[in-house]
């Protein structure tokens, strides 16, 4: 019902029944699945009017609370459909082309999102840190910064010292991975490793980087053995800055509202109680492979 505030609450049940026009240009124009989105545009619009706006309850508020109710924003609606493959598509322009947000929840293109995979290949990083390949695609965007070139430097400079047998070969261990080879870097004398490239004009503050590299994946390490899925992706969330910076990309609003989605996968999989990476890694791999 409407109050004084000028805001709407209603926790009923609502059926909208509207008849397709068959003369109509506008119906004959757009599909089944266009037309049914454009009447959910509609009510989404007028549910979200300024003197008739809706509230919901804010999950994150105390229940004696006041405040508990809040306007309702985009991010609270959500569009259940039978099937997401044949329609989703259709949906989302009509939404994005009456200027309502709309992220399409589906497997499909999310796990191959630029936002999403650097972000997963870190968590895998964080997990196994001798995963080679994830650790080259963590260093080579927002979370390590370096270049292709870069990461050239540190295998020379690694097989420069095994040949100057700087660094004792394994031969029980067979090979030597990335994060190894990270850290010989980082714990060597910058001295010891001009010898080995003397031709590098930024090894000083290269070393440095690699250095603040290790020690801020080695925190996260830490944290990830004593923190909650969702609550240690939060912290990266909010400590790295990578919101802000996906947000300033092209399409930054849908880039994090993928984010948001991942967290909210990360909040599903603590439910069925697997609370740590590793099952949440598990998880995510589950929703990754085709079905059928």
């Amino acid at each position: 019902e409407d109050r004084e505030d000028g805001f709407y609450y209603d926790n009923n049940l609502e059926f909208a029944i509207y008849e397709n026009g068959g003369d109509s240009s506008d119906d004959n124009e757009y599909s089944a699945a266009e037309n049914d989105a454009r009447i959910i545009a509609l009510k989404i619009h007028n549910m979200m009017t300024d003197g008739h706006r809706y509230l919901v309850k804010d999950k994150d508020a105390s229940e004696i609370n006041a405040s508990a109710y809040r306007p309702l924003e985009y991010r609270d609606i959500v569009i259940i459909l039978r099937s997401v493959s044949n329609v989703a598509a259709s949906y989302q322009n009509i939404l994005s082309s009456s200027g309502i947000p709309a992220v399409v929840e589906s497997n499909k293109g999310f796990f191959e999102a630029l936002e999403i995979s650097i972000f997963l290949n870190l968590l895998d990083v964080i997990y196994n840190p001798s995963d080679d390949i994830a650790l080259t695609a963590t260093m080579r965007h927002y979370f390590g910064g370096f270049s292709m070139e870069e990461l050239g430097y540190i295998r020379v400079i690694f097989d420069r010292a095994l040949k100057e047998e700087m660094v004792e070969y394994d031969y029980d261990y067979g090979k030597y991975h990335l994060y190894d080879k990270l850290n010989f870097i980082a714990d060597s004398d910058i001295t010891d490793l001009e010898e080995l490239i003397s031709d590098y004009p930024k090894l000083i503050s290269f070393k440095s980087r690699i250095t603040a590299f290790l020690d801020k994946l080695n925190e996260y390490i830490s944290l990830s053995r004593i923190t909650n899925i969702s609550d240690f992706i939060r912290l990266i969330y909010n400590g790295s800055g990578y919101l802000d910076y996906c947000l300033a990309l092209n399409n930054g609003v849908k880039r994090r509202a993928n984010l948001d989605m991942l967290l909210n996968k990360a909040e599903i999989c603590e439910s069925d109680g697997h609370r740590d990476l590793y099952s949440f890694i598990k998880f995510i791999r589950a929703n990754k492979e085709p079905i059928g």
